[in-house]
This record gives C-alpha cells, sequence and structure tokens, in this order.
C-alpha cells in the first residue's frame, strides 16, 4: 500500500473517529481504535494527518477502555518513531563526547523557537517527531502557522477578522484546516451581512466580532469553540449569541451564586423600606407604598426595586 493511501486511510479514520466523539458512541470509538492500532506510523505520516495529537487528546476520556487504548496506541507509535530515529542514540554519544572535551565552552540554549511552541506539528519542529501534544500548554493556530490563505473579501478589516476568527476557533484544537476556514469565513460573513454600513465594516460589526474572538479564544470555555466547530450549534444560531449565551459553565454559575447571594443578603432589607408616594398601585390606584431596592442580578446589571402597596397589600417589582 502506497504511503499516499496509508494517509489517506488515517484520515478517514479520523474523520470517523470525530463523528462518533461527537455522538458519544464509545463502542464505535474502540472499534476505531483497534483499527487505527494496526497502522505503521512514521514521523512524517504524523505531522501530515496530526493523528498523534488527535489519539493522546483521548488519553484523558471519560470511557476507561477508549483511555487505555488511545493510551497503548501512543506509547506504540512513540516506540516506532523512536526506531526510525536509530541515529539520536549516536548523535547523544557524539554530544556527550563533545561536552567532555569542551567542558569550557558557554552552553547553548537550546529552547524552541516561539515557531515550534505555537505550532509543534510544523515541518521542522524539534517535537514534530513525537505523536505527544502537552494538555498544560495551550496550542495556538493561525492562518499563517496552518499555512492556509483566505478567500480576500476586498476589505482589509473584514479578511482580518476573518483571520481572527480563524485563530479563536483554532485555539488548542485539533480540527482540520479547511474546516476552521470555513467556519470563521461563514461567521463574518454572516455578522457582516447583519451589521454593515453601506457595505462597509460597521462599529458594531468590529465589536460583534471583537466579542466573538475573545468567548471563542477564551480557555476555561473549550466547549463552545468545539460546539462551533463541530457544527452541533449552526453559523446563524452562533451569530446571534449575547456574551451571557457565550458564557462558560463556570461564569453561568458564579453568576447564578451571586444572584443567590445577594438575594440572601437582601432579607435583611425588607424591615428597610421607605415609605414613599412615588409610585402608583395598579390594582387600588393609590400612592401610598413602602419600597426597597437591591442587586438581585451580576453587578454590572441595574438594582431591582421592590414595592408594597400599604392599602391593598398589592407588590410589584421592576428594574
Amino acid at each position: 500500500m502506497g504511503s499516499t493511501n496509508v494517509e489517506q486511510d488515517m484520515l478517514d479514520l479520523k474523520k470517523s473517529l470525530q463523528d462518533a466523539q461527537t455522538k458519544g458512541n464509545a463502542s464505535q470509538i474502540i472499534s476505531l481504535l483497534k483499527q487505527l492500532s494496526k497502522f505503521t506510523v512514521t514521523p512524517a505520516l504524523l505531522r501530515k494527518t496530526e493523528m498523534g495529537l488527535f489519539v493522546n487528546k483521548m488519553k484523558t476520556h471519560e470511557n476507561s477502555e477508549v483511555s487505555r487504548m488511545a493510551k497503548d496506541i501512543v506509547k506504540s507509535w512513540k516506540a516506532q518513531v523512536m526506531k526510525d530515529t536509530p541515529s539520536s542514540t549516536a548523535s547523544t554519544a557524539s554530544t556527550k563526547s563533545e561536552s567532555t572535551t569542551s567542558s569550557s565552552k558557554p552552553k547553548v540554549d537550546t529552547k524552541p523557537s516561539p515557531a515550534q511552541i505555537q505550532n509543534p506539528s510544523r515541518e521542522g519542529s524539534s517535537t514534530a517527531s513525537s505523536p505527544r501534544t502537552p494538555t498544560d500548554t495551550p496550542r495556538s493556530r493561525t492562518v499563517r502557522t496552518d499555512g492556509m490563505r483566505i478567500k480576500t473579501t476586498g476589505d482589509d478589516v473584514r479578511d482580518k477578522c476573518i483571520e481572527m476568527l480563524y485563530e479563536a476557533l483554532g485555539f488548542n484544537s485539533n480540527a482540520e484546516s479547511e474546516r476552521l476556514l470555513s467556519k470563521a469565513t461563514s461567521i463574518e460573513a454572516t455578522v457582516f451581512k447583519k451589521l454593515s454600513v453601506d457595505n462597509k465594516p460597521s462599529k458594531d460589526y468590529k465589536s460583534k466580532i471583537r466579542t466573538f474572538f475573545m468567548n471563542l479564544k477564551d480557555k476555561n470555555n473549550p466547549k463552545l469553540r468545539e460546539a462551533v466547530v463541530d457544527g452541533d450549534v449552526a453559523v446563524e444560531d452562533f451569530c446571534e449569541y449575547t456574551t451571557q449565551d457565550m458564557a462558560s459553565a463556570e461564569a453561568k454559575a458564579r453568576d447564578r451564586a451571586i444572584e443567590i447571594e445577594n438575594m440572601k443578603n437582601a432579607k435583611g432589607a425588607e424591615e428597610q423600606q421607605a415609605e414613599t408616594d412615588m409610585f402608583k398601585c395598579g390594582k387600588c390606584k393609590g400612592r401610598k407604598t413602602r419600597y426597597y431596592q437591591m442587586q438581585t442580578r451580576s453587578a454590572d446589571e441595574p438594582m431591582t426595586t421592590f414595592v408594597t402597596c400599604i392599602n391593598c397589600g398589592n407588590r410589584w417589582k421592576f428594574s
């Protein structure tokens, strides 16, 4: 079987695995991993398909069998890669010899370049030969580092916005570059259609794109990014999202906790109600009322006013 066929077979398996993950079908994932374990890999094959990065991410899968198989495959591939580079032993011995004979020479900084850190799968990277991907260091991807070329809109601002969305969607993602570019282009086009003025990017357009960029690239909100890239959320629906809609589960829980805490703190405020004739009761039309205010939502939201009619006991509230 030619190398091109092997590469295509691996990419097909990768797509099937992504679909199985989206559906949460653990048994199908296990079956596909069994097929994958039979592949003989090379550093070049892993670089082109980015399969090492993809499988490594599955080591933390919630299904113990999937996690175990992913670990075994990564371990096996690593051994194959090391076997394909026998010169490493000789190189190590040579380095030790040079170190012994030239110990007086200053040490050379061998840290990887920023480009290698940002795109470890890129050709020529010192980490490209390993299927391992760091789970504690987010991986940044851009149109340039992925070697992609956008289809220009004829407007520099719009083209830059597409690049920003690509970077946000690709943050710490193993998705195919073509898919990222397609999603970024669709989002930009949808926002431009709704918020452009005289067929030019408006202030609201720029603000919306900036908001999407910040929320999609939030390292604490990977589920939003994955939902958009995988198509679980349609582009048209996503473009209608507010900041609250895009908030991570942690942020929503935090806001809810603030709301509950404010409600608790406000219980004592009822005893400090002030009388006023500013409000008119909708039930008895009287103006003799008591009221108090409290913060029931997040700090950047207006306070809620609670009013009680002294005459009939009718209660209402407004923000």
